[in-house]
């Protein structure tokens, strides 16, 4: 049975608090055991918990995993499942995270948060102590926030996934909160310079009155 750790997150941050780096990641199982096995990665309930003097390697497995980094925007991307899936007692992990998610023989399948059907059907099989997430050929799901370099490493082949393909759908373009904080700025600074300009001008014409 894989973990209940942040299987309903597609939300990516990466934040300092004194000793600490704390990363929020959606689900990958990929992602956890390297956390956990390479760098002592430890799981709040929340978020992942790093040394913060491991920060680079930190990095560099949200890379790996994710495609990730601060500042990326998020796309939307189109999956099309040419061949039938079929993943034992473990869900369909693209892009990243889960998208399709099964929990027994006969419950059927879940799609993930940000995950739309398009097309096809998802569903479980297996046995019952063998179960599997299955998705059935010709099914198309739309995936909303999905790291811009993740995304077109799937586009440009990169990364690929057997009898899957992967095509944009949709840009969420990234806020540049510093540029839009100093645009704010200016233009506060500019409406008073226009009040003062204003107020002597009404000074002069009550004097010239």
């Amino acid at each position: 049975m894989f973990e209940m750790t942040n299987l309903n997150k597609t939300t990516y941050a990466v934040s300092k608090t004194g000793t600490q780096l704390v990363v929020v990641t959606p689900y990958n199982p990929s992602f956890i055991a390297a956390a956990k096995a390479q760098l002592g990665g430890r799981w709040n309930g929340a978020a992942w918990i790093f040394d913060i003097r491991d920060e680079t390697e930190v990095m560099a497995m949200l890379k790996k995993y994710y495609d990730w980094k601060p500042g990326m925007a998020l796309v939307s991307v189109k999956v099309y499942v040419e061949a039938e899936q079929r993943y034992s007692r473990s869900p369909f992990v693209m892009l990243g995270r889960a998208l399709v998610s099964a929990w027994g023989r006969d419950g059927g399948a879940r799609l993930g948060l940000g995950v739309r059907l398009h097309a096809g059907a998802v569903t479980s099989g297996g046995s019952v102590k063998y179960w599997e997430t299955v998705i059935r050929a010709g099914t198309e799901l739309v995936v909303h926030d999905v790291p811009e370099g993740m995304a077109r490493s799937y586009v440009d082949g990169t990364r690929s996934k057997e009898q899957i393909r992967v095509e944009l759908f949709r840009t969420i373009p990234v806020l540049d909160v510093v540029a839009l904080t100093s645009e704010s700025e200016g233009l506060i600074l500019r409406i008073a310079e226009i009040k003062i300009i204003l107020e002597a001008a009404l000074e002069q014409n009550s004097a010239e009155v």
